[in-house]
Order: structure tokens, then sequence, then C-alpha cells
């Protein structure tokens, strides 16, 4: 499966967990993403209170998001917002 391809199954996965709530989010979906899919490069969680993955040096943002990359050229990226009831999503897929 190409890396486009890839995007779209991501993208459609994670708008089936649309009305979860954040700690199974957290618990079962991002587990369940990571061994999914390999092309995965890091989901980084950026809230400082929440340090379940390391945060960027630069970043003093506290919303709930998470950026997610997809190997690829990622000098042309795709990027698409998913919410997660109020935890908005940033996915951004090189391809």
């Amino acid at each position: 499966m190409n890396t486009r391809n890839k995007t779209f199954e991501l993208y459609n996965t994670l708008l089936k967990y649309n009305d979860e709530n954040y700690n199974n989010f957290i618990n079962n979906i991002i587990p369940k993403l990571i061994s999914n899919f390999k092309e995965i490069k890091y989901i980084n969680l950026l809230n400082p209170s929440i340090p379940l993955y390391e945060l960027p040096d630069d970043s003093m943002n506290v919303n709930l998001y998470f950026n997610i990359f997809i190997s690829g050229d990622c000098r042309e990226q795709l990027f698409k917002n998913v919410y997660f009831g109020k935890i908005p999503i940033n996915i951004f897929l090189g391809y």
C-alpha cells in the first residue's frame, strides 16, 4: 500500500474513534495506531502536564493535540484536523 493510501486509512481510523473519551484514546487508541501504522514516525502529545511523550524543546503549547508524522517526502505535507470530542488532533502526513 502506498503512503497516500495509508494516509486515508489512518484518517478513517481516526474518524472511527471521534466520539471516544480521552482516557480510552490515550490508553487504547494510540497503542493501536502505533502497532497498525508502521509508517508513523512518532506521536507527540503536546501537553506538559501529561508526560506520555517527549515534548519538542521549543514547544510552549498546552493544548491537547497530537502531531502524527508518517514517513514520506515531508517537503509536501497533507494536513488534516480530526477532533476527538473536544480534543483536536493535527495530522501531518508526508507523501
